[in-house]
């Protein structure tokens, strides 16, 4: 079975306006949430944990603070009843408060970006809201900390050619060398930041040469894409944000 990476940002009033008349049943669908969610708990047990009163009143007061698990079986109810096909014809997932910032591609690349979190995290320990099986809901200042780190760490990667592309100066966008330069100017005194970045990198290229079809290969190949998506991400990310990622 693969590895699916995914981080989401909310808009709770939107949320609030479109997503709760679905998971309240004030509008039908082909199949309501507690019948979906009742059919997977038939295939998978109560081991779901997932209340759809519970959900429906997260999402009613602020999305931002939706619990993984629940998130993820509102996301497979979405797919299922609600976007693919949709009832209301033009609407996408934004339409109901629910952003996808980056749907990451392959099973090595999930592990290799989120072997990164956990390498962050474990020197920055982040406030998660609670347990849960299939991610991390995170304030948006804990995320932008850790997507600080990636933009750092895979600019170094890419500026130092180790997969054999050589990257100019004119290869990144006058936004990305912007905020890129932003950041890199914020923690150019923190030392310790410094250190974990600098240490991270030397284990990867350490890493790569030993090995180039593996987890940490997967973060050297996608240096560039994980930059240019992180300075993306820099600029949707906002202090009323929460962020979710999802990985199951």
């Amino acid at each position: 079975m693969g590895r699916n990476t995914e981080i989401y940002i909310f808009n709770k009033e939107k949320a609030k306006q479109n997503l709760l008349p679905f998971i309240s049943n004030q509008v039908l669908t082909e199949q309501s949430f507690i019948q979906f969610l009742n059919e997977r708990e038939k295939e998978y047990g109560s081991v779901l944990n997932t209340s759809a009163d519970q959900l429906a009143l997260v999402i009613s007061e602020d999305i931002n603070y939706v619990n993984p698990d629940n998130f993820l079986e509102l996301m497979l109810f979405l797919s299922n009843e609600i976007i693919y096909p949709t009832p209301v014809p033009g609407k996408d997932i934004e339409d109901y408060g629910i952003t996808l910032l980056y749907e990451l591609p392959t099973t090595t690349v999930c592990a290799g970006y989120m072997f990164q979190y956990g390498n962050y995290t474990h020197h920055y320990p982040v406030e998660d809201l609670g347990e849960s099986d299939c991610g991390v809901n995170i304030s948006a200042e804990d995320f932008s900390g850790f997507n600080a780190y990636m933009i750092l760490l895979t600019r170094k990667i890419v500026d130092s050619g180790i997969d054999g592309d050589a990257y100019t100066e004119n290869d990144f966008t006058d936004s990305e060398r912007k905020i890129y330069e932003e950041i890199r100017l914020k923690f150019s005194e923190d030392e310790k930041f410094q250190n974990i970045v600098e240490e991270e990198f030397l284990y990867l290229k350490k890493s790569f040469i030993n090995d180039n079809s593996g987890p940490d290969a997967q973060t050297i190949y996608y240096a560039s894409t994980f930059f240019s998506t992180s300075i993306m991400m820099h600029q949707k990310i906002t202090r009323q944000n929460r962020v979710v990622i999802l990985d199951y």
